[in-house]
């Protein structure tokens, strides 16, 4: 009897409940990390009668996690029932090949023929599908075996007409107007930061956030947000960054992005609403102008307890260091992302010289870049002197270091040693004059000196260990 009487209840609410359809969203605030975001935003429903009703909220991304969606109405007497999502229907190829062959309707196609210029348009139907190819009748009834790429659509039948996904409340309601705040995740849409510098007597940095949005759904006039930090999402951690993008003018000065840290993470808020679309869209953030910074050549060697087999000589690292601090025109929190650089020739001309990745930076953290490697400036290392004994309890050796620069200018150069630390050791060098040395570390040492264009340096150091 109890279960007759469920049924009962089932069956009414079934066949008495009408539907009503919320507007489209407004006040959408969009939380982006890296392919998941959070949306939130807000919608109207009017309900037209009391009792039991569906409430159908169309235009959703297809790329949403049904899972994650709440659902608050201002009118805290409606009751949620139950919910149900309704995946939309993307149209594409196949969906519209197998509606035309399952009702028989008229294509277009191309007839095979051996010379790609004597083809001709002809119709017929769709007999059978085989991956890239179909089987075609024309209208005399002759068979064809045509590619699908080959094959044409006049429209779309009414049998597959085009859905948005759609999330369906069935609710227990009083009549009138009702707000209710939606919020869902949703898939395929990441944010990342990239970076121009220019070098030069006015340098400059430029910071864009860019956005990809592959969820299938443009988003109108949002508050868009974006995340750095990392969050755990279905038990694997993703790396969570946010930006948002939008065309500006080189010449305008964009608003300020307000960063601020929030439960271990840190956000990026867009100071003004803006339209997500489908693909990729950029937004500059940052536009500082005559910054200071330097250039420097930098490299090292790791002093081994055995011998050298040969002498070695490589290239210096292209080292350019900011200060990003308030009297630099920076002194703000800028997410990680990738830095180009471009300089000026003697003739005015702009060329790319390097690039690299920076971690998110907070204000006065400085902002060191590896671009390359300096064509002219080289270093030579070769062991003049090696002596052990056959446990290596005893190890004297001694290194000669040659510094090359052999650019039209002079240059800074920054080399570092490291040494192992095994017993009781001594080290000792010959860098003075141009030449400073400071000791960085317990096992490392770091040289420091500038040489005038087409002049070279050349110091030793001396290794011993007597454990």
């Amino acid at each position: 009897m109890k279960k007759y009487i469920l049924l009962t209840i089932f069956f009414y609410y079934t066949l008495y409940a009408n539907t009503f359809f919320a507007s489209k969203p407004q006040d959408r605030i969009v939380t982006i990390y890296d392919n998941i975001a959070f949306m939130q935003e807000k919608r109207d429903v009017e309900i037209g009668r009391s009792g039991i009703n569906d409430i159908v909220c169309e235009d959703l991304p297809e790329s949403i996690i049904p899972a994650s969606a709440t659902a608050d109405f201002s009118d805290g007497k409606i009751d949620r029932l139950t919910q149900i999502f309704q995946q939309g229907t993307n149209l594409n190829f196949n969906r519209l090949a197998t509606c035309y062959k399952k009702h028989r309707l008229k294509i277009n196609f191309f007839k095979p023929t051996e010379k790609t210029g004597d083809r001709v348009i002809a119709q017929g139907y769709i007999v059978s599908l085989e991956g890239s190819f179909a089987a075609i009748e024309d209208i005399s009834g002759e068979i064809f075996k045509v590619s699908t790429k080959d094959i044409f659509f006049d429209k779309i039948p009414k049998a597959l007409k085009e859905k948005k996904a759609s999330l369906i409340w069935r609710v227990k309601a009083n009549r009138g107007k009702k707000e209710l705040d939606l919020s869902y995740l949703v898939k395929n849409l990441r944010w990342s930061a990239n970076y121009i510098l220019k070098l030069g007597n006015k340098s400059s940095l430029e910071g864009w956030i860019n956005i990809k949005n592959n969820s299938g759904t443009e988003y109108k006039n949002c508050k868009i947000y974006c995340m750095a930090g990392s969050v755990n999402v279905n038990e694997r951690r993703v790396r969570v960054l946010q930006k948002a993008s939008f065309s500006v003018q080189s010449d305008a000065v964009p608003p300020e992005i307000e960063s601020k840290a929030f439960g271990g993470y840190h956000i990026y808020k867009i100071p003004f609403k803006a339209n997500i679309p489908k693909g990729m869209e950029q937004l500059r953030f940052l536009s500082a102008k005559n910054i200071n910074y330097k250039e420097f050549a930098k490299g090292g060697f790791y002093l081994s307890l055995y011998p050298a087999r040969r002498q070695r000589e490589f290239t210096l690292s292209h080292i350019v260091t900011i200060k990003n601090s308030k009297n630099n025109s920076l002194g703000k929190a800028l997410p990680k992302g990738k830095i180009r650089v471009f300089k000026k020739d003697k003739e005015g001309i702009l060329h790319f010289v390097g690039e690299n990745n920076i971690n998110d930076k907070t204000a006065n953290d400085d902002i060191e870049l590896n671009i390359g490697k300096f064509f002219d400036i080289k270093a030579k290392i070769n062991q003049i002197y090696y002596k052990a004994s056959k446990n290596r309890r005893f190890v004297h050796t001694k290194i000669e270091i040659t510094l090359y620069n052999k650019d039209i200018k002079q240059r800074e150069i920054l080399f570092k040693n490291r040494y192992p630390i095994e017993g009781r050791y001594e080290i000792s060098s010959t860098c003075k004059g141009i030449c400073k040395e400071k000791n960085i570390s317990a096992r490392e040492v770091l040289y420091t000196m500038k040489l005038k264009a087409k002049e070279k340096y050349k110091f030793f150091v001396e290794y011993k260990l007597n454990d």
